[in-house]
């Protein structure tokens, strides 16, 4: 069961990290109105950026996955390589989400020799 208390930890967690090879992981959490694409009242945005800060990945709710209907969540994932394709992601807490976007952003930095490290946090 998703609580309150289990999304406001990603809201608390929104900020800038640098990494030590120069990309950036962006959290962005805020609370909006309850709708059938954000059914739990969370607007929400998970991002690796690239040295230009360019999306190489990342989870979100902005806008409906490819395929969606019309009742569906909004949330999804963008997959590195993928460009402009929005891939289904099954939400079931916000501790789930930041877990798998942590995995695919380390599998992302393995399979490309990038260091994955967090240098510093960058509040914005």
């Amino acid at each position: 069961m998703i609580t309150d208390r289990d999304l406001q930890w990603l809201v608390d967690e929104s900020r800038r990290y640098k990494l030590t090879c120069g990309y950036y992981l962006v959290i962005r959490a805020e609370w909006c109105d309850v709708t059938s694409g954000r059914p739990y009242g969370l607007f929400y945005g998970l991002i690796l950026q690239d040295h230009d800060e360019h999306r190489i990945l990342g989870f979100d709710n902005s806008h409906a996955f490819d395929g969606a209907n019309v009742n569906d969540p909004f949330d999804h994932e963008h997959k590195a390589g993928k460009i402009g394709q929005r891939f289904r992601y099954d939400f079931t807490s916000a501790g789930q989400l930041f877990e798998d976007f942590l995995d695919r952003v380390e599998k992302y930095c393995n399979s490309n020799n990038v260091n994955f490290e967090i240098e510093d946090d960058i509040d914005e």
